[in-house]
């Protein structure tokens, strides 16, 4: 009698949809900052340090799963690595701008790191409790 098939812990099953949106939505970034000019029509109201700082936390956030999902639970060089990543693509992101008519404000790099640090916290968190609340929707074999 041939045995019943183990269904994949959740998060193996959700690997490739956290790692995709998680890259979407870093590309969507990557292009929406180097529009010309963003016409007033369009721009949200909150204030541009508050949209990067809003931005930078939802690609950390979606970095810190996407480690979790593929590599285990997150620890202190896996943070770091993130913020280190958050770090480079928020600098390449300001000095490539001016190629594309818009300002280099490192005060928006400023911004840029309080939302990855807070997106990284948060990630941090998510990944804890998720680990102890649910055990079981994570692959044994990655948690160390």
């Amino acid at each position: 009698m041939p045995s019943a098939a183990v269904p994949r812990p959740l998060v193996t099953r959700l690997r490739p949809l956290i790692l995709g949106g998680t890259a979407a939505y870093w590309l969507l970034m990557l292009v929406l900052t180097h529009i010309p000019e963003i016409p007033k029509d369009y721009e949200p109201g909150v204030g541009d340090k508050w949209e990067h700082r809003i931005g930078y936390f939802l690609l950390a956030f979606g970095l810190s799963l996407s480690l979790s999902a593929w590599k285990g639970r997150l620890r202190f060089g896996r943070l770091a690595l993130i913020f280190g990543v958050i770090a480079i693509s928020g600098a390449f992101d300001e000095t490539t701008q001016p190629f594309f008519g818009r300002e280099c404000d490192w005060y928006d790099w400023l911004a840029d790191l309080q939302g990855g640090a807070a997106g990284v916290l948060m990630g941090l968190a998510i990944d804890r409790a998720a680990r102890t609340l649910r055990g079981d929707w994570f692959p044994g074999s990655h948690d160390d």
